[in-house]
């Protein structure tokens, strides 16, 4: 606990070159090294800097590294000459990482993408009658999800036909210490609290069973500024909602992006384009159907259990 509590409380032992650190981690980590053939270390924070304090000799070392990090320091403080496989859920994710830590290009470390992989047979429910007109919002804790782009989405739908609704999945938004923070989450509590007053507008908060609250959904959305992957979209593609991703802005002006993971008719650059989006597939009942069978059938092909399973092979075993 003395040094994981932030990045900021292990950078100085490592750059002042600390004999106390490499100590206690030996002592710690050691014994795991020993043991173990591979280590993967999911998130490259505290613990990836940690294990690299030390040789670890001939046990392979696999960090998957996700957005968060890419905008912290955890990954300028890890020796990434001492990891073997740097791993991304996406491309445009790796190119972000690649950019932004010069020690991944420093070191030669490997760096692959391995897709998040989900049993996309948990979704595969029957739709309530009134899903059609259903939006849903998975996960809109952080600023950087925007839920008031999806508030902006809803008005033009409602424009037309007041059925439209949306239904936001998740922890409440997060107030965040800047002043920008603050001025976002007054717009999103008055914003939020006139179409909650209108009926156009459900909070669900957290729930264990999002397959079940998918039912509800037929249009998911990413309303982001970034993301690596957004597997709450995907899950949503899964149940067979259509798909509305925002094209997100971080990513928008790069190679890769949501243009790029997702197909390309999925992805829309203005509110003004995902409301055309929806209501030309939601329209027609039939035609709303096909299109979110067919998200579902991509998403099995591309994101099932079954469908990522080769990209671990090759990582853990080279085949």
């Amino acid at each position: 606990k003395r040094w994981v509590a932030g990045p900021a409380a292990l950078a100085g032992p490592i750059l002042s070159g600390s004999r106390d650190l490499p100590a206690v981690v030996e002592k710690v980590i050691r014994p795991q090294l020993d043991w173990a053939d591979t280590i993967f270390v999911d998130w490259c924070t505290s613990l990836a800097a940690l294990i690299t304090v030390i040789d670890p000799r001939d046990t392979r070392v696999i960090v998957r590294l996700h957005s968060f990090e890419a905008f912290s320091w955890w990954p300028h403080i890890v020796d990434f000459t001492r990891v073997d496989d740097v791993v991304f859920v996406s491309e445009h994710l790796r190119d972000l990482a690649l950019a932004a830590v010069p020690g991944l290009l420093e070191s030669r470390v490997r760096t692959t993408v391995v897709p998040l992989g989900i049993d996309t047979t948990a979704f595969v429910r029957p739709k309530l009658p009134d899903a059609r007109f259903t939006l849903g919002l998975v996960g809109y804790s952080q600023i950087a999800k925007d839920p008031c782009w999806a508030f902006a989405v809803l008005r033009l739908l409602r424009a037309h036909d007041e059925r439209y609704r949306l239904l936001l999945i998740g922890s409440e938004l997060q107030l965040q210490g800047t002043a920008a923070a603050r001025t976002y989450l007054n717009r999103f509590r008055k914003e939020l609290h006139a179409l909650e007053r209108a009926g156009a507008v459900e909070r669900l908060g957290q729930t264990g069973d999002v397959a079940g609250v998918l039912t509800r959904v037929g249009i998911i959305l990413s309303t982001s500024v970034r993301e690596s992957f957004h597997l709450g979209l995907v899950e949503g593609a899964a149940s067979a909602a259509v798909p509305v991703v925002r094209n997100w802005p971080l990513f928008a002006g790069r190679e890769r992006g949501a243009t790029t993971l997702f197909p390309p008719d999925w992805v829309v650059d203005t509110p003004a384009a995902a409301a055309a989006r929806i209501l030309e597939l939601t329209t027609d009942p039939t035609r709303w159907e096909l299109t979110g069978h067919e998200a579902a059938v991509h998403a099995r092909a591309r994101w099932d259990t079954t469908a990522v399973e080769p990209y671990l092979d090759q990582l853990f075993f080279g085949r």
